[in-house]
């Protein structure tokens, strides 16, 4: 017996996709910016598209396996959600972007291009593009990721801004930091205010000095390893070894109050890390 309640229904137009039956399917109502008639994407099952909410697949896009596709989320162009994977919320996901395994996608999530989430849960504000990677069951909220950085892990990533090949393997909770220029943060250490490039590799707590409220503009410093195993500093808009922010504190600050504040934390620095 047909359901009036019911918002689309699958039709005989069918595509064999990685091994799965998947049929178009036909709005019945008006709901949301679809209109009753509009062709959708493609389902293997009526599970893995709601008929409760404004949830959608647009053009070629695809919902299969046992993936679901739920509240008022909305899937465009190509996009693929299939294996376990659930899209939830006011998500939105477009281009080629595809969701696997026992992925979460929530709240207003936008993810675009050529991403692959394996994984984990992107909640929140978070905005994913280019050809971002996440596995594990790593949590990122409201959060930045683009360019080809990779995240994984069991950690909870928050505020952040990840990109430029930066590879993240977090077991430990970050938040408000920037990752970039590949970098590459693989640790169970929690992180706060950080600010990593230029092949940074922070393995252990030992790897990564923050001090804050220094200077003119009272701003955080960073000290940090690189894969060479050199000590590089990040503060504003400066990045250079130990001795080249030295050089720079001298020519911009000369023996003000200032400068003898950023030299005392070069000198804390280099008790931190052992250098003689």
């Amino acid at each position: 017996m047909f359901n009036k309640n019911k918002k689309y229904k699958m039709t005989k137009k069918i595509i064999i996709w990685n091994g799965a039956t998947l049929h178009r399917i036909k709005a019945l109502k008006n709901f949301n910016n679809v209109k009753k008639g509009d062709i959708g994407g493609y389902v293997q099952y009526e599970h893995n598209l709601s008929q409760d909410g404004d949830c959608w697949l647009y053009e070629n896009s695809k919902a299969y396996n046992a993936a679901s596709v739920n509240g008022n989320s909305r899937i465009y162009d190509n996009a693929e959600i299939y294996e376990n994977a659930v899209i939830n919320g006011e998500s939105l996901i477009r281009n080629d972007v595809k969701v696997c395994g026992f992925a979460h996608i929530l709240d207003n999530a936008i993810i675009s291009n050529k991403c692959i989430i394996c994984g984990g849960v992107i909640k929140g504000t978070s905005k994913l593009r280019d050809n971002v990677n996440v596995y594990g069951s790593v949590i990122i909220d409201n959060s930045k990721l683009y360019d080809d950085c990779t995240i994984s892990g069991v950690g909870k990533i928050t505020n952040c801004d990840i990109y430029d090949s930066a590879n993240v393997r977090s077991y430990g909770h970050i938040t408000d930091t920037l990752i970039c220029d590949n970098a590459n943060i693989r640790t169970n250490i929690d992180i706060h205010g950080g600010m990593f490039g230029g092949y940074a590799l922070i393995e252990t707590a030992n790897d990564w000095l923050l001090v804050r409220g220094t200077g003119s503009a009272h701003r955080a410093t960073n000290f940090f390893r690189v894969t060479s195993g050199e000590v590089m500093c990040k503060c504003g808009c400066f990045y250079g070894t130990l001795d080249e922010f030295k050089a720079r504190v001298i020519d911009t600050h000369d023996d003000s109050k200032y400068a003898k504040e950023y030299l005392a934390v070069i000198e804390l620095a280099k008790i931190y890390f052992n250098i003689l």
